[in-house]
């Protein structure tokens, strides 16, 4: 899973650089406060306690752990389990906790602990309600799992971020989280609604950075200029614009390949996208390498296929790649009955050809990028309108069958093993995945990679899956992902994880 980082190192910061004039939320209280506050700034608010809602920003933060880790190359790694392994009967698991482990109330981790929250998590809409668990139990310090049939990516199930593990004192009477209460090496102090949550260092932990903040900022270029004018300290998700303005003033800029890609998803059941020759029309339509320059500035993110040559076990160098061909994209389309009219536009039995595309701001480079695709298709002879918003609305689309087209970013590293979002996506049809669209050999295909501990037949599967998914095109590969990263120089040690799981905070420390 290691995918490669470059560092653009450091320089002092420049003075007289612009400052936000309106800092959102608590900053004011935070800059007056009698402590030295590491300042986090990204775009995604918090939708409340819950692991399968936030669990991701508890995780990021450090503030909470499953039960299985990743390391900064992107391998699975111990969390609150020192070490795990299966039966001979490839069906009961058996995950050793680490000794001394305690949730941030003081009470000591235990199996039974950690099976209830497991439970809990099995029961959400999180990863492990996909994995075929029979049953979940406490043996001593140990925490059984059973499967009920062979299943190998287990272990990177279990480092979901809805699996994150709280003590029993975090739940009300009623379930629901009241109290984060996790076992990470940063502790939740504060939170502020759906926007800012504070952090300090467990007493027992000898770290750096003592206190720490993350406040969510939807708008990229109040996450730029923040930490252009000292008001965070790290700024994640930057447009390619302000990351470079920020390189050139000497800021500690970092780009991560990331097994993220943007992708159109279709709805298969709209009439632009219901045969495969009309989804390979709008493919060919579409000139990633003019999109990926342009709005993203690296013509080497122009996506050939899913999933990125940085997940070398997920990318097929022999598949023929995705390209720019109007003229056969004109031709497939006129192949299916369209007929174009004296204003450029393909229509059949008086319907326009054409659909609602819907994006979200959450991402700076989405929006342009989609103003993109409806000048690129309109030339082709489509009608595209385009339509901003949150990006939950992609969800409620889904489930309500009204959304037609949305560009988004899909991260195949929610689970350390990409078959967990590949199946969630592809094989039942998950919210940000396929839409009204199955293949019963992908999802044979599936099964059989899910069922494998030889590291042979599973190669030999994902090479089969990568090909399905590319010649059936259920959602169609837009460009593959530069994370952008900035951090101060008021701090040392900045890493970025690979994964996106973690802002490996415990390796900072303040300068002076």
């Amino acid at each position: 899973m290691a995918m490669p980082l470059k560092s653009l190192g450091r320089r002092a910061v420049l003075a007289g650089l612009p400052v936000l004039l309106t800092p959102p939320l608590s900053w004011h209280r935070s800059a007056q406060a009698a402590v030295r506050r590491l300042e986090v700034v990204a775009p995604w608010e918090l939708r409340g306690l819950e692991p399968a809602q936030s669990g991701f920003v508890f995780h990021r933060m450090q503030i909470a752990e499953a039960l299985v880790g990743t390391d900064l190359r992107g391998a699975l790694a111990p969390a609150l389990a020192s070490r795990w392994a299966v039966d001979p009967d490839q069906t009961t698991w058996r995950f050793t906790l680490r000794s001394g482990a305690k949730f941030h109330d003081g009470t000591p981790v235990t199996a039974a602990s950690v099976v209830s929250a497991l439970e809990r998590a099995r029961s959400g809409g999180g990863a492990l309600r996909d994995a075929p668990i029979t049953h979940i139990r406490d043996d001593g310090e140990t925490v059984v799992i059973v499967t009920s049939r062979p299943f190998a990516p287990l272990p990177a199930y279990l480092a979901d971020f809805s699996a994150i593990i709280l003590a029993p004192a975090a739940y009300g009477g009623d379930g629901q989280v009241r109290e984060l209460l996790g076992t990470g090496p940063y502790r939740l102090s504060g939170r502020e609604g759906t926007r800012r949550i504070e952090a300090e260092a467990v007493p027992e932990a000898a770290l750096g950075i003592r206190y720490t903040a993350y406040t969510a900022v939807p708008e990229a270029e109040t996450r730029a200029l923040m930490l252009q004018g000292g008001q965070a300290d790290a700024a994640m998700t930057l447009s390619p614009a302000a990351w470079e303005r920020l390189a050139r003033a000497g800021f500690d800029m970092w780009l991560a390949a990331i097994p993220r890609v943007r992708v159109l998803k279709v709805n298969a059941a709209h009439p632009a996208f219901a045969s495969l020759a009309l989804r390979r029309a709008i493919s060919l339509g579409i000139d990633r390498v003019a999109i990926a320059r342009s709005v993203l500035r690296s013509p080497d993110l122009a996506a050939t296929q899913l999933l990125p040559p940085g997940l070398a076990e997920w990318h097929r160098a022999d598949l023929a790649p995705l390209r720019y061909d109007p003229v056969e994209a004109r031709r497939l389309i006129e192949a299916a009955g369209y007929a174009r009219r004296r204003d450029g536009l393909y229509a059949k039995d008086g319907r326009t050809l054409g659909f609602e595309l819907f994006t979200y701001p959450e991402r700076p480079e989405l929006p342009p990028m989609a103003e993109a695709i409806q000048a690129q298709l309109r030339e082709l002879g489509l009608e595209v309108t385009l339509r901003l918003g949150d990006s939950s609305a992609v969800v409620q689309g889904h489930r309500d069958g009204t959304l037609q087209a949305a560009l988004i970013a899909r991260n195949f590293s929610l689970l350390p093993d990409p078959i967990g979002t590949i199946a969630a996506d592809f094989r039942t049809g998950g919210a940000w995945g396929a839409m009204n669209w199955q293949d019963r050999d992908l999802a044979a295909a599936i099964e059989r990679y899910e069922s494998t501990f030889d590291a042979s037949e599973a190669a030999d599967v994902r090479r089969s899956i990568v090909a399905l998914l590319h010649h059936h095109l259920p959602t169609i590969p837009i460009s593959w992902f530069d994370h952008r990263v900035g951090f101060s120089a008021r701090i040392s040690g900045a890493v970025v994880d690979p994964l996106e799981r973690s802002y490996a905070i415990d390796r900072l420390a303040w300068r002076s």
